[in-house]
Parts: structure tokens; C-alpha cells; sequence
């Protein structure tokens, strides 16, 4: 539990909030991941509800436990509208499999990750909400892939969710002119 405390620190320390009902499920993968003895993903969105055209922040974060080995790999983050993860399935998907679901409209993003045991960073991802998606849940998911030859190995996987909504002009908030 000292491990995942200083987790919650660090990510404090970096300017990331998790979100209250998050906290839990960070908790218990985190948990997990020091248990199994690998790394562990989270992904949050800065804002929960945003308007179209506006400015997202994914904050992804990356730990490896005290006792894992040195993890050299890549984060994937892409949206998609509605992957789940099957847990039965977690062990060793196909990851080109994982990705049929991503929403094209939206940028993705591959950064290089190098993390030694007790180590941990955070990405901060910001791109702007497309005006041609309809208003909904979107989900923004994170992949950690380890480097192994001689093909990647997908590690895990999170998600997190955020809303987009119409922002319509307020009709009684119109002045006119006289």
C-alpha cells in the first residue's frame, strides 16, 4: 500500500487529478500491477465534459513497481466509441485486433516509454474535439506495449471516458441592437 501511496503522490506532485470515483479503480489495478509485478496504465481527461471544437487533455500514467524489471516499450492512446476490454481476454490480444475501433476523426498518439524499476511518468496529450462527432461518451484508450522481438507484446490496457455535448447559442442571452 506505501507503493501506491507514493503513486498518488507523484501524480499529485505532476499536477494530475484523479477523479473521485477513479480513485478506487487506480487503487485496486495498481494494486495488481505491483502483485504481478508490472507496469501499470491509467488514463484520465481533463475535462469530463467538453464542448465541440474545445481543447481535450488526455493525462496518461505510466508506473512500473519497485520489484518489476527495467520496462522499455511505447503508450498508445487513441478514441474510439465503445472499446471494451474483456478481462478473459487481457492476457495477449491481437493488438492490431484492438484497434478496429478507433474513431479516425481523432488524432492518436505513440510515445516511446523507458521506465526503470520504481520509476513513473506521466504524458499530458492534448488535441482538440473534432466539430463533425456527435455529442456522447467517448473513450479514450491507452495501450502499453513492451519492445520484444521479434514483435511488440501488448502489456495491458486502460480506459477513461468523457462526454462531448453541443454548445447552442443561449436564445435569451442574444441582445439586440436599437
Amino acid at each position: 500500500m506505501k507503493e501506491i501511496e507514493e503513486w498518488l503522490k507523484d501524480l499529485e506532485i505532476n499536477g494530475v487529478t484523479i477523479p473521485p470515483p477513479m480513485r478506487k479503480i487506480f487503487e485496486k489495478e495498481s494494486a495488481k500491477a505491483i502483485e504481478e509485478k508490472q507496469p501499470y496504465i491509467g488514463v484520465w481527461h481533463h475535462e469530463y465534459k467538453v464542448s465541440k471544437c474545445t481543447c481535450q487533455i488526455a493525462e496518461v500514467y505510466v508506473s512500473n513497481p519497485r520489484d518489476a524489471r527495467w520496462f522499455s516499450g511505447w503508450i498508445k492512446y487513441l478514441i474510439g466509441n465503445g472499446i471494451v476490454i474483456d478481462p478473459s481476454i487481457m492476457k495477449k490480444p491481437n493488438i492490431p485486433g484492438a484497434f478496429h475501433c478507433m474513431d479516425k476523426r481523432f488524432p492518436e498518439f505513440v510515445r516511446r516509454l523507458d521506465l526503470s524499476p520504481g520509476a513513473s511518468q506521466v504524458f499530458q496529450l492534448p488535441y482538440h474535439i473534432p466539430e463533425n462527432v456527435e455529442s456522447g461518451i467517448y473513450f479514450g484508450n491507452v495501450f502499453l506495449i513492451k519492445r520484444s522481438r521479434p514483435f511488440p507484446e501488448f502489456v495491458t490496457g486502460a480506459y477513461g471516458d468523457f462526454e462531448v455535448f453541443t454548445c447552442e447559442p443561449d436564445p435569451l442571452a442574444q441582445t439586440t441592437e436599437g
